[in-house]
């Protein structure tokens, strides 16, 4: 095992280390986080993050060649599409845990990895037994994306460390990205995992999380303004509406250009959630229902108050 910690590798525990994959960007700040977990002989690796034959040398390298278990939160293509040359270098051993984004979205989402394919297809009843007290429980959380999965590790059955891949993140909010990605129920998935009693938050991006239930409250407030917020312009804008474009322009006014299509969709969530609960309506019902472009969406759909 390496002895290496610097900026991209952090030890956590005494049994967990956080290694950064080099892909820093936008959307994925200093890089994606992959946590290495000691088995006592053998590792966890969950989220081995995107292609990255560098990050997968990393990895392997870190762990002396002996992996036996490969977790995943999600499908995004920063965190999932390196399990396959990382299985590789075990010869195929290693099991590969995580799950399935649902044949009836392959074709329907961006940014994925529809190639994964699990030798656990995992659910809420999935628990891993990792020994010396310790287990792995999925926790399903759909919102950022429909296949998103947390992992609490317990201790003694005791709550401590939540792997939040995308659901939470250190340094920004999340995006939700219809139609895969859906508001309310990333609104309630928030309301579940701060109700695991989790002492620290280790998430896809940035730093581990020392305060869990302030960070998910804070969470949870930032939405709902959000969407108060979007319900009284849309409100102020009568029975002609306004589009999705309109309301980025008023909601983000210093927005970074390469940041806008994120800004689109999640107003798009919040806006599809607006119309669940019977506050507005779509003039072109066919934006809730069929998987549209976004130039074609944020151009020309116009939401209204529910007349």
């Amino acid at each position: 095992m390496s002895n290496l910690v610097g900026d991209e590798l952090i030890r956590i525990t005494d049994d967990l280390w956080r290694l950064r994959a080099p892909n820093p960007s936008l959307m994925t700040g200093r890089g994606t986080n992959t946590w290495l977990l000691d088995l006592d002989g053998s590792w966890l690796v969950l989220d081995p993050g995107p292609v990255s034959p560098t990050h997968t040398h990393a990895i392997n390298s870190f762990c002396d060649a002996n992996i036996a278990s490969i977790v995943v939160t999600h499908t995004h293509e920063d965190h999932s599409p390196g399990v396959a040359s990382l299985v590789a270098t075990t010869n195929d051993t290693a099991s590969v845990v995580g799950k399935r984004l649902a044949q009836s979205m392959i074709d329907t989402v961006e940014h994925h990895d529809v190639s994964f394919a699990p030798s656990v297809n995992v659910d809420d009843s999935t628990v891993l037994d990792l020994g010396q007290g310790r287990t792995l429980e999925a926790i399903a959380t759909p919102g950022h994306a429909s296949n998103h999965v947390c992992w609490l590790l317990r201790r003694s059955g005791t709550a401590d460390v939540l792997f939040s891949g995308d659901h939470i993140m250190d340094g920004s909010t999340v995006v939700i990205p219809p139609p895969d990605g859906d508001m309310s129920a990333y609104l309630a998935s928030l309301d579940r995992v701060g109700a695991l009693g989790a002492q620290q938050i280790a998430p896809g991006h940035g730093n581990v999380i020392a305060d869990p239930a302030a960070r998910i409250e804070s969470y949870i407030q930032h939405r709902l303004r959000r969407e108060s917020s979007l319900l009284e312009r849309t409100v102020g804008a009568g029975v002609d509406g306004m589009t999705i474009d309109d309301l980025v322009q008023l909601e983000y006014a210093t927005l970074e250009p390469n940041l806008a299509t994120a800004a689109k969709y999640t107003i798009w969530a919040h806006l599809r959630r607006l119309v669940e609960l019977g506050a507005i309506e779509c003039l072109d019902q066919s934006s809730l229902e069929t998987p549209q472009t976004h130039r074609e969406l944020f151009a020309s759909v116009r939401w209204r108050v529910q007349s």
